[in-house]
């Protein structure tokens, strides 16, 4: 029974008069409207079909979700289309309309090597798992190498660490190096050289874990799922029916979540990928001051939201002038669209060259893209390449606010 139900399990009906029976058909009726309307949500669907003569991809709005068995196919319904199956590979993204994002308050946030993050708090360890209290979502199990970091709710960025070990920072900004052995609701095991330490969570402030990169041309196919109190967690399989989302967790654990609960799901690996969900194998800086920056996900290369002629932008690479980043894309594309930006917060100061390289070879440039600014979206054809390399250059400022983002980068195949 899911909280969008109504429990009659256990109660008797009583023999009325006529009255008694009208008021209570009555009331019967208006109970179950009122529950079938709370699953009356509508979604907006984003295809990996690109639209005829335009840069951009065919979106179904405005319609119900029938049932979803991913990663096998989506049943969605609206007057125009009637009843329609699409492929789950076939989709980009399904958005709540109208979704209102509330993050949960909570004293710990999870942070995860692929960028989602939890907020809750850690409950323990077991079997290379970290058992984490999720806000909205219960008790969540996600391996060790899967995890980036555990920091304070709106502590400092963590990013992903390469190093073969762990980092321990605490309050007083001292720190320790070595390994994570246990983590618990109040304490952690820390193994350095000092031998194994239990730490109290009060004196913490973040935890980065040392790990591995992978990267490879087409991420594992999975679904993003976005909540509305801010968390977010991919998933290999669910199953979306009758007012629940049956959802796998990265370590095999199903767990249930009303779907009015739902503002988003992300096609990791499907037809279209986000270049955001590729790992680059190269990235060069170069910085007229020796201040290099680091290329940013979804954000400026500042950390704030992307935003460009006058909007905001939920995905695209943030990087700062004279920056190249470089992908394995293993010939298995047909082209790539994007949207060149200065993002806005780089004031009357930025300005900027941009070039898309195919196996080192320009295939676009676009010239002296000013702050605010975003050109027309590029689709650059790629069948065949190997390798594919985004560039931006200073333009006669010397570097100052050259901060330029990659709108909507993202790859589709066949």
């Amino acid at each position: 029974m899911t909280r969008l139900g109504l429990n009659m399990a256990g109660r008797r009906m009583v023999k009325w008069g006529g009255v008694g029976v009208a008021l209570m058909t009555f009331l019967w009726v208006s109970l179950g409207r009122a529950a079938d309307s709370q699953t009356q949500l509508y979604w907006n669907i984003t295809t990996a079909e690109p639209a005829v003569g335009q840069q951009e991809f065919v979106r179904l709005n405005k319609v119900q979700i029938r049932h979803w068995n991913y990663p096998g196919q989506i049943v969605v319904r609206s007057p125009a289309l009637g009843n329609r199956r699409l492929p789950t590979r076939d989709i980009l993204a399904v958005r709540l309309r109208n979704a209102v994002v509330v993050p949960a308050v909570s004293a710990w946030q999870l942070v995860l090597r692929d960028g989602d993050i939890l907020p809750g708090y850690p409950m323990g360890t077991r079997h290379e798992n970290i058992i984490f209290h999720a806000a909205g979502l219960g008790i969540v199990h996600i391996p060790f190498n899967a995890v980036a970091g555990l920091r304070r709710a709106r502590g400092v960025a963590i990013r992903n660490s390469l190093a073969d070990h762990d980092s321990l920072y605490f309050n007083n900004d001292s720190h320790l190096t070595g390994a994570v052995v246990k983590i618990g609701r109040n304490r952690l095991v820390f193994q350095s050289k000092l031998g194994n330490t239990t730490i109290p969570l009060s004196r913490v402030n973040h935890i980065v874990l040392g790990g591995v990169a992978v990267s490879s041309a087409r991420p594992v196919l999975g679904a993003r799922i976005a909540f509305l109190n801010g968390a977010s967690l991919r998933t290999p399989k669910f199953n979306w029916s009758n007012g629940e989302l049956a959802l796998v967790d990265p370590a095999g654990k199903t767990i249930s979540v009303p779907i009015n609960q739902v503002a988003r799901v992300g096609i990791v690996g499907g037809r279209a990928v986000w270049l955001t969900d590729l790992t680059p194998t190269r990235i060069d800086q170069v910085s007229w001051i020796g201040d290099n920056r680091p290329m940013r996900k979804n954000r400026c290369v500042t950390g704030r939201p992307l935003q460009a002629n006058g909007k905001f932008f939920a995905h695209g690479l943030g990087v700062h002038v004279n920056c190249s980043v470089t992908y394995k894309i293993g010939g298995i594309y047909k082209y790539l669209m994007v949207r060149p930006a200065m993002d806005a917060s780089a004031g009357v100061y930025g300005r900027a060259n941009v070039m898309i390289l195919a196996d080192g070879k320009v295939v676009y440039s676009g010239h002296h893209l000013l702050a605010g600014m975003a050109n027309a979206v590029v689709r650059v054809p790629l069948a065949g390449v190997q390798r594919l390399t985004l560039k931006a250059v200073d333009a006669g400022r010397y570097g100052v606010r050259g901060r330029v983002d990659w709108l909507n980068a993202v790859l589709v195949g066949k």
